[in-house]
């Protein structure tokens, strides 16, 4: 989480125009994005927030 507010102070205004993308689900074994905190630097820097959470829902309709 520290390099994610490190490069968002980075940008300075232009954080406001960041899209930050991550994965919902990073391993078959379940490892899942801290999905708050990256939302809290969203809101702190007004940056946008896409999830990927196909790997979320493989499955689920079989």
């Amino acid at each position: 989480m520290a390099d994610l507010y490190k490069r968002l102070r980075r940008l300075g205004k232009r954080s406001a125009n960041t899209l930050i993308i991550v994965e919902g689900l990073y391993s078959m074994l379940g490892s899942r994005a801290a999905l708050a905190e990256i939302a809290a630097a969203k809101r702190a820097y007004g940056a946008y927030l896409l999830v990927d959470g196909l790997k979320c829902t493989e499955g689920a309709a079989a």
